[in-house]
């Protein structure tokens, strides 16, 4: 049994044929190497449940560069900036008050990489 590491291609098919045979999470487990409780997630994993599990999708979802990039709305990030260049605000403070405010949402991190991307370009 593997510790820490990502399921493959190939183990994300076994899942797939062996739950569709009907086999139990602990047989599945065995058969690719895992703990019993990776194959748990997996099979739950971007909405899915046993009966949905679809190899394909998953690991569409698990490799990085398929990602979904979501676009922020500019009307959030001018409030962003707007209260960055006030110098008093810190990016969660930022974060929070805007979906207080309800005027959308943003991640305390993506203010974080728009400060650092702003900085590399001076």
């Amino acid at each position: 049994m593997t510790t820490h590491s990502r399921l493959t291609r190939e183990q994300r098919y076994a899942i797939e044929v062996m739950t569709r045979n009907g086999s139990e999470q602990k047989a599945i487990a065995e058969a690719i190497e895992v703990h019993p409780s990776t194959v748990s997630r997996e099979l739950r994993h971007g909405g899915m449940n046993r009966q949905s599990y679809c190899f394909v999708a998953a690991q569409r979802h698990a490799e990085p560069g398929e990602r979904k990039v979501r676009r922020v709305d500019p009307a959030v990030i001018a409030q962003v900036e707007k209260k960055l260049r006030e110098g008093q605000w810190i990016p969660q403070q930022i974060s929070k008050r805007i979906a207080m405010e309800k005027l959308g949402s943003i991640s305390r991190e993506t203010i974080y990489q728009r400060i650092y991307r702003d900085k590399l370009a001076g």
